[in-house]
């Protein structure tokens, strides 16, 4: 590669950085106005809907700090990789060596999606070390973390709390189900300060999530409406699905606590409202950075 070449290269990089840094501030500005002009309209809210519109304007503000962050971020980034490019003739692969900190973290969240995708191996790892928790499990029989739930029993809403804790959630609700039940927990889990509790409702609550969020995802809780067992069919059921990756779909429920199973979409689909019913609604869970 010539050296002129490098140079008109790293022109058009640091050309579509500035630009970024133009959009940034303009989108800045956009959005200020916007947030303005709804401010002046306070004085016409009425009740609860004043405490809705102070939420969303809440949301709305730190989404564009972020927007905005992430994107000087990049400008940046796009920057430094431009100037490296030229001190090291268009070799990327001996610039990275030289500079290991320049690497694919720098990168805003916005920008390349951190998904934590696990093995089957490591999967099944994790299982083994929730059914060997010593802090719930005598005696052979795993015990209660959640009230409601009966001591030594391995049920739905226990297990699936135990899979948020390994994959690091500390799952908060609404309101207090009297029992946990498998239903409710669609309905009832909430976002908190560490993680977003991202809701999809109905039969058809996996494929739009999907179609929002691609893939692969990570961290969904599904609820059904029916429990497979006739004593507590009222009650339904909740699993832990621990990611969805090229169409396959990797999960675990109380019914085999310490294996981890894999199947395609369509086969979980067909597979679980068979015996629990069409879902109610998935939640994703996505951990705040």
């Amino acid at each position: 590669m010539s050296n002129n070449m490098i140079y008109v290269e790293t022109d058009q990089l640091k050309a579509c950085a500035s630009e970024y840094d133009r959009l940034a501030d303009q989108f800045q500005n956009d959005w200020k106005i916007i947030e303005s002009k709804l401010k002046e309209c306070e004085n016409y809210w009425q009740g609860s809907f004043t405490t809705d519109m102070d939420n969303v304007m809440k949301k709305v503000k730190k989404a564009r700090e972020d927007i905005y962050e992430n994107t000087i971020k990049l400008s940046t980034f796009i920057k430094s990789a431009a100037d490296l490019y030229v001190k090291y003739d268009g070799d990327i692969a001996k610039a990275l060596q030289d500079n290991p900190s320049l690497n694919a973290a720098d990168y805003p969240d916005n920008v390349i999606s951190s998904v934590n995708v696990m093995t089957k191996p490591e999967l099944e790892a994790m299982l083994n070390g929730i059914y060997h928790d010593y802090s719930s499990y005598k005696d052979g029989k795993l015990y209660r973390t959640y009230d409601g739930i009966v001591p030594g029993t391995v049920n739905c809403p226990w297990y699936t709390g135990k899979k948020a804790e390994a994959h690091g959630f500390d799952l908060s609700f609404s309101t207090k189900p009297d029992s946990f039940n498998g239903k409710h927990w669609y309905e009832r889990i909430q976002s908190t300060d560490s993680y977003d509790a991202i809701k999809y409702e109905g039969g058809n609550c996996l494929n739009k999530m999907i179609e929002e969020e691609g893939q692969p995802i990570t961290d969904i809780i599904i609820s059904f409406p029916y429990a497979a067992s006739k004593n507590v069919r009222d009650c339904g059921h909740v699993l832990y699905i621990d990611q969805i990756v090229d169409g396959t779909v990797y999960y675990s429920d109380n019914r085999n606590p310490k294996i981890e199973s894999t199947c395609s979409l369509a086969e979980f689909l067909s597979k679980y409202p068979s015996s629990n019913g069409t879902p109610i609604g998935c939640v994703h869970l996505k951990k705040k950075h």
